[in-house]
């Protein structure tokens, strides 16, 4: 019988029992979360502090009432009126603004198409069931290749903060989680932890370059950007896996608690 949970319990169909001589590794390693711990120490001592974000009405309100805050190029600007950002790259020396092409179009949020291993197998083919609950720290990172044109000049984490606010979900390139599971294996099965993180395809967006001179805008390019994946930032669906049979779970793929996930 397949086990499905996270907070409750759900049953699906019944499987036929197979007898199973299957090899795991002890489910004591679940507990080794330090190696996602210490890479996530690193990273924040590598990665700048996070841009200053201004929320105003209008770019024009930018350019009249607070020209000054241009001074540093590291502010971020979100504007409501058009549900854009602006800031500045350092490539070409220009601001430049980016917002959807049409700002009806909602972003779609997606499931990643596969599911991680948070464990390895519990085997209690031979037991009397149970149950078993773990704290996980993972590290997600997603790899960059399909969209990294569009902000080569733009710090990454600005990048991130700027495509956020201009279609209200909070997406990045990395990720660090801790995941509470709360599992049941019943007698004859074998238990799996797994998770899976979200994305969202983000729609046709512009970026319309700016030249700013004598304190005032001056559009100098327009460029129309095709819709694009990017990590959504929020807690990974996850959920406890039992079955009796092993081809049904990941028993031999390595478990590791840093994944890049490859858009």
């Amino acid at each position: 019988m397949w086990l499905f949970q996270v907070v409750a319990v759900l049953y699906a169909a019944n499987v036929v029992a197979q007898s199973l001589n299957v090899v795991v590794d002890p489910i004591v390693r679940l507990n080794n979360t330090s190696m996602a711990r210490t890479e996530l120490q690193l990273l924040k001592k590598q990665e700048p502090a996070a841009p200053t974000v201004y929320s105003l009405r209008s770019i024009d309100e930018l350019e009249s009432k607070y020209p000054d805050k241009l001074n540093d190029k590291t502010n971020v600007f979100h504007f409501k009126d058009t549900k854009s950002t602006l800031q500045y790259n350092h490539r070409n020396r220009k601001w430049v603004e980016l917002r959807q092409k049409d700002p009806t179009v909602a972003p779609q949020i997606f499931p990643l198409e596969y599911w991680i291993p948070a464990s390895y197998c519990l085997d209690s083919t031979s037991g009397s069931g149970g149950t078993i609950s773990r704290v996980i720290t993972v590290l997600l990172e997603a790899s960059v290749e399909n969209y990294m044109d569009l902000y080569i000049g733009f710090p990454t984490y600005a990048f991130s903060e700027a495509i956020g606010l201009s279609i209200g979900v909070k997406v990045g390139k990395v990720m660090a989680v801790t995941l509470l599971f709360s599992c049941a294996v019943n007698k004859g099965e074998i238990l799996q932890m797994q998770y899976r993180p979200s994305y969202v395809l983000v729609p046709t967006m512009e970026a319309i370059s700016y030249k700013f001179k004598g304190k005032k805008f001056k559009k100098s390019k327009i460029k129309v950007i095709k819709p694009f994946k990017m990590l959504v930032i929020d807690a990974p669906e996850h959920q406890c896996w039992a079955t009796n049979k092993a081809d049904h779970l990941q028993c031999t793929k390595p478990v590791n608690h840093r994944h890049l996930i490859k858009f």
